[in-house]
């Protein structure tokens, strides 16, 4: 009868200690998805021409540090 009840209790432990995990993770999803609304970026069309330079120089140089260090990774092996 004890192991039993050290099973339930196992589980019951379990399954309280998932169903906090669980909760946590949705608010920190929550509070996640508050932060990217509050700081979403405009749309492409509807920025000025200096923005719309800046957010360009920013992605062509993702691409180019990305395309350096795929091509030092393609040298090294």
């Amino acid at each position: 009868m004890f192991r039993a009840e050290a099973t339930y209790a196992a589980n019951t432990l379990y399954a309280s200690t998932l169903a906090d995990a669980q909760a946590e993770v949705a608010v920190l999803r929550g509070n996640v998805l508050e932060e990217l609304s509050r700081n979403r970026q405009p749309p492409w069309h509807e920025m000025d021409a200096d923005a719309r330079r800046d957010a360009v120089s920013c992605v062509q140089r993702i691409v180019e540090s990305q395309l350096i260090a795929f091509a030092h990774s393609m040298l090294e092996s």
